[in-house]
């Protein structure tokens, strides 16, 4: 007999965007991407709170989500843009 655990996850953001969020989305990952730690917190604290995007929810890597992530994310349907 096995036991399996299974883990739920809730979004805590949104999977929908608007071209203009998405658009500003992928300026602040590219910024990300060449800011320090304590900008990075800044950022990602600002993608959380104005573009209602967690990176948390698409990826649990710490290998840093760029905007081919992101791209990518969206030709798999996993990310509206609308």
């Amino acid at each position: 007999m096995y036991i399996v655990a299974v883990k739920f996850y809730t979004m805590k953001g949104k999977n929908k965007f608007t071209k203009k969020d998405a658009k500003e989305i992928r300026k602040l990952l590219a910024i990300l991407r060449e800011s320090n730690r304590e900008d990075q917190k800044k950022l990602r604290n600002t993608l959380r709170n104005k573009c209602c995007f967690h990176i948390r929810d698409f990826t649990q890597s710490n290998n840093g989500f760029t905007i081919n992530d992101f791209d990518d994310l969206e030709k798999n349907g996993k990310i509206v843009v609308i």
